[in-house]
């Protein structure tokens, strides 16, 4: 259909019958005529369609905002399919739109307007804009239009401020830019319209500017979308108005003689009263005389004293935005970074000094995350520092002004804790120290202050948090297994009192390789960190950490460029023997509730051993200072020597731990040796022997058999009071030996396949043997009187040697058979052990019952051996349940399990009389207090809980419990069957039924169907009743 057609047809009509009844559905039978009609065939036809749609909306004058919306989108949809070609048409669409919202020369918006009309006049305003083409614009900025252009700007700026409707907003930013010819579509190289445009509303920058600057730094709760279409407008906002396109100084650019100038004047600069004639940003004094003000600008235009004067005031807008650097959001820091960089692009001479500000910025964010920021910043840095001389760095003359300005606040920035403030300085710092030149980095480190003022904000960057985690002890003994590197390769040791991000230990550690990888810088701040070290500076873990970073650091690539000569200073100091032996205990302040404790943590070993790990390329030898840190009982020292002796493991290339160990036996039994006879009593060889006993085959048990003995004959010594705690932990270690070795043994043997002979076969074979005999009896009895005297004299030689036989096995009954010699030895440890289990001390106590828990299952195979040390074990294990301490109660029930299971109904009388109701009772009370009070850690009474509930059913079947002892524990475990109960007891409560099913059915159902109508335990009994069926 031809355009005028369809204009007579349906554009018309449909015109016509809105305009004759107005309501929603003309409307939008309207606006769908006009998204279909080609305006570009007759554009003559939009007069007769835009005219009485303007005339209806004055008629309308806010009687029904939906269609005033509505209309309003229609006059839009118009715009959109056409160009406006004569700038009277331009004023009067802006003017009908602006009336909408706005009453003429009104301080603020009309009241009680929808967010739709608002939204649709903002529209309205950017289309006609966006669709005026440049000779249009050109007659349009101009000073006759300042008036209208303020009040559009005023009218954008509030919706941008006090707006919640974020579509609104987002529109009302992409508006302005609009207004500002700096939206997406506008030609950026129409150098002419750009100037007319920043002569004509260059005076409403001030509340523009602060506008979008708090629309920029909001709370994250406004969202990544709007920040970063505020930064894009700020940055291209500035752009336009200090862009110096049409300057004389077009075609110049910075050289050193420029940063030069700048540097002389930034005393000046910030000593300069902030008071000036041309402030128009807000000063209260001004508004009486704004409108004079306001001509007097737009008569001098952007002079250079203006920009002088507005870039003073504009100062705190740069130095406020570089904290977006270290925003989380890529797209936002993608727009600040594209704003810094066009600025220094376009508008370099008229920044005066915020130059330097942007510069910062640029510099920063090259070592950004994201590789197009970085890439982005990099190619504006180069454009600048390869001006003139290629070889010289442009701000190499003004390093150390940037270096100190930097490095005066960089402490105060690390002890306020910020985050956001912290990376934003350190990665500035980070880039400062990439992009100097090699020699100028040199120069700057060889002044001793700036030197002392690098390594003491490095130091106060990594100062550790003094925690009482780190004083953490566990009675309990660790299987040491290679599992554990992942969690200890968290260094959850490192525990820093001032940064709070990976992030920002991440850019610290950078830095350190940044300097490391600097020949010379790195040999300066060794040798300033080790004079600390000599000088036994209280921040030792923090110096040594400092050094560790800058010896291994990697270069660009990420390859380990070492120095080696620093690395075996490094090691040299870390394995001096005064790092080793630290007291770990706290003095008395410490319980004391002050904030700084004394000097119970000048020293703190956790740390140290971490400090050697990350040195993989080296040959190291195997200390046995790892060792002896693996067997202690402060969980960080183990969990650092785990992750050193893993480290050393790897670095050597051995596929496992354990072939570490067996290379080098040798060389541990040596030193082992060489302490016992030194000092027969030291720990140190026990706590060694315990961790090669954990870590090592058995193939390495032969060679340590001699050093063990000599363990548990000092362990015999009245006086070795001390060490009982190493002693035991080498008990322990043999013991859990002997079980791996023995599992492995009868997993060896299981896995070789035995010869059956079938029973089928067997048995036919004597049929066979049968059929020969009676088929040859004949024959025997024709022989019969020759074989007899034969046969008498077999008979007499048999009866002599059965009689000799006899005698023998007589004589030979009451000797024991010899027992295997590692069973021996673990019935000697066991009866040694037992004597610890009733000593005050709750870590012996706990070692104690830990070896006869590993111990007493190796016996099970030789019951004379066995139930002697059963009926040794119950006195002292009778006494601990009495005694009610629940941290060793629970290794009390683990080893009566375990006496149940391999002694059987041996204990059951005196099962039954001494722990049994002691348990009963322990079940009741227990759970009414996980039924009340909210469980938010795993307490050592829940941990008991756990414990019974997962192992009872094995005890009572172990020792055949029945009759009223019986009902009795299946009615109080009953009661973890309550929804109010935690989870876990409730699914082990369940379990424990379905155990016992196979053991006395009838008693756990009638227990069950007891509860099954109580609303608290339904749900449960009948997901035992469900599993039972199965």
């Amino acid at each position: 259909m031809a355009s005028f057609e369809q204009f007579v047809l349906k554009v018309k009509p449909a015109l016509d019958i809105f305009l004759r009844a107005p309501s929603p559905e003309n409307l939008e039978r309207l606006r769908n005529e006009l998204q279909h009609f080609n305006f570009r065939q007759m554009k003559v036809f939009h007069a007769q369609i835009l005219a009485p749609l303007v005339l209806k909306l004055e008629e309308l004058n806010g009687a029904n905002q939906d269609l005033m919306a509505g209309i309003l989108d229609c006059v839009r949809i118009v715009m959109s399919k056409l160009y406006l070609e004569d700038v009277q048409e331009l004023r009067t669409l802006l003017v009908i739109v602006l009336k909408q919202i706005r009453e003429s020369g009104a301080i603020t918006t009309r009241p009680n307007l929808s967010e739709e009309l608002k939204l649709i006049s903002v529209q309205c305003i950017a289309e006609a804009l966006r669709r005026s083409n440049s000779d249009v614009l050109e007659v349009f900025y101009t000073q006759t239009s300042a008036m209208l252009l303020g009040q559009i700007l005023l009218s954008l700026v509030e919706f941008i401020e006090k707006e919640k409707y974020r579509k609104l907003v987002i529109g009302s930013l992409e508006c302005l830019m609009t207004v500002f010819y700096v939206h997406d579509e506008a030609e950026f190289t129409d150098v002419v319209l750009r100037y007319q445009v920043a002569d004509t509303i260059f005076i409403f920058l001030p509340k523009i500017v602060t506008v979008l600057l708090k629309t920029s730094l909001a709370d994250e709760k406004l969202g990544d979308t709007l920040k970063s279409a505020a930064i894009k407008a700020l940055g291209r906002v500035l752009c336009i108005i200090f862009d110096q396109s049409n300057n004389a100084a077009i075609k110049c650019t910075y050289d050193k003689n420029d940063f030069k100038t700048l540097i002389g004047n930034i005393k000046q600069y910030k000593g300069d009263s902030l008071e000036s004639d041309a402030d128009i940003f807000g000063n209260k004094k001004s508004q009486d005389h704004i409108e004079e003000r306001l001509k007097r600008m737009q008569g001098n235009g952007r002079s250079k004293q203006w920009f002088k004067a507005t870039s003073k005031k504009l100062r705190t807008i740069y130095v406020q935005t570089n904290i977006l650097r270290s925003h989380e959001s890529v797209r936002v820091r993608t727009e600040y970074a594209r704003m810094c960089c066009t600025l220094i692009d376009s508008c370099a001479h008229n920044l005066e000094e915020n130059f330097l500000l942007l510069l910062e910025s640029v510099i920063a964010m090259t070592e950004d995350r994201d590789m197009n920021i970085n890439k982005m910043c990099q190619r504006t840095l180069n454009q600048l520092q390869h001006l003139g001389n290629a070889n010289e760095c442009i701000f190499d003359d003004y390093a150390e002004t940037l270096f100190d300005e930097h490095i005066a606040k960089l402490p105060r920035v690390i002890n306020r804790g910020v985050d956001v403030e912290q990376y934003a300085e350190l990665i500035f710092l980070k880039g400062f120290l990439t992009n100097l030149s090699t020699a100028r980095l040199h120069c700057l480190f060889l002044v001793p202050k700036n030197l002392e003022m690098l390594c003491h904000c490095l130091l106060a960057a990594v100062d550790m948090k003094m925690t009482r985690d780190l004083l953490t002890a566990e009675y309990a003994i660790r299987e040491i297994v290679e599992a554990d590197y992942v969690e200890c390769a968290k260094l959850n040791w490192r525990q820093y009192k001032y940064l709070n991000s990976e992030r920002c230990v991440n850019l610290v550690k950078d830095i350190c390789g940044i300097l490391g990888n600097s020949k010379g810088v790195n040999r300066l701040i060794y040798d300033f960190l080790f004079e600390l070290l000599v000088q036994k500076n209280e921040a030792m873990n923090e110096i040594l950490l400092l050094l560790l970073w800058v010896g291994t650091a990697a270069d660009i690539k990420g390859n380990k460029s070492l120095d080696m000569e620093l690395v075996e200073l490094l090691i040299e100091e870390i394995l001096n023997d005064k790092h080793w032996y630290l007291a770990l205990q706290p003095d008395a302040s410490w319980r004391l509730k002050v904030d700084k404790p004394t000097d119970w943590f000048v020293d703190r070993t956790p740390g140290l051993y971490e400090s050697a790990v990350e040195i993989r390329t080296q040959d190291v030898d195997l200390d046995d200072e790892r060792d002896v840190a693996d067997a202690s009982n402060n969980t960080m020292v183990y969990q650092a020597a785990s992750f050193c002796l893993v480290s050393i493991q790897k670095a050597l290339k051995f596929a496992e731990v354990s072939h570490l160990i067996e290379t080098h036996t040798d060389y541990i039994s040596y030193h082992l040796n060489t302490i016992l006879k030194r000092t027969p009593e030291s720990s140190s060889a026990v706590d060694i022997l315990t961790v090669v006993l954990q870590l090592s085959s058995r193939r390495a048990l032969p060679h340590l058999e001699t050093i063990f003995q000599t363990i548990q004959e000092e362990c015999s010594k009245s006086q070795q009071n001390e060490n009982i705690n190493a002693f035991l932990r080498a008990f322990h270690a043999f013991l859990k030996h002997i079980t791996q070795w023995q599992n492995s043994s009868d997993a060896d043997v299981t896995a070789v396949p035995m010869q059956i002979i079938d029973d089928a076969i067997q048995n036919d074979d004597h049929l066979k043997n049968w059929l020969q005999i009676l088929e040859s009896s004949n024959s025997f009895i024709e022989d019969g009187d020759v074989n007899v005297d034969n046969e008498n004299i077999k008979y007499t030689e048999i009866a002599e040697n059965s009689s000799a036989d006899v005698d023998m096995i007589d004589e030979s009954a009451d000797v024991k058979p010899q027992l295997p010699r590692h069973i021996d030895m673990v019935k000697n440890i066991l009866n040694q052990t037992l004597k610890f289990v009733s000593f005050r001390e709750n870590s012996q106590q706990i070692l104690a019952l830990e070896c006869l828990i590993c111990g007493l299952p190796l016996l099970r195979n030789y019951e004379d051996e066995l139930l002697p040390l059963v009926h040794l074990i119950w006195s002292p294990l009778v006494e601990k349940f009495r005694n009610g301490d629940v941290i060793v109660l629970n290794r009390c029930f683990t080893l009566m399990n375990i006496l149940a299971t391999y002694a059987k109904d041996f204990i059951l009388k005196r099962s039954l009389d001494d722990v049994i109701p002691y348990l009963k009772n322990f079940l009741i009370k227990s759970a009414h207090h996980s039924r009340t009070e909210k469980i938010t850690a795993q307490t050592q009474e829940h941990k008991l809980q756990v414990i019974l509930l997962k192992s009872f059913a094995n005890l009572i079947e172990s020792i055949q419990i029945d009759g009223k002892h019986l009902n009795e524990i299946v009615e109080s475990v009953s009661l973890y069957l309550a929804k109010e109960q935690p989870k876990d007891l409730q699914a082990l409560a369940v379990q424990f039924y379905e155990s016992l099913y196979s053991y006395n059915g009838p008693l756990a159902y009638m227990t069950l169907v007891k509860r099954a109508h109580i609303i608290n335990y339904k749900d449960n009994v009948d997901k035992v009743f469900r599993n039972w069926l199965k």
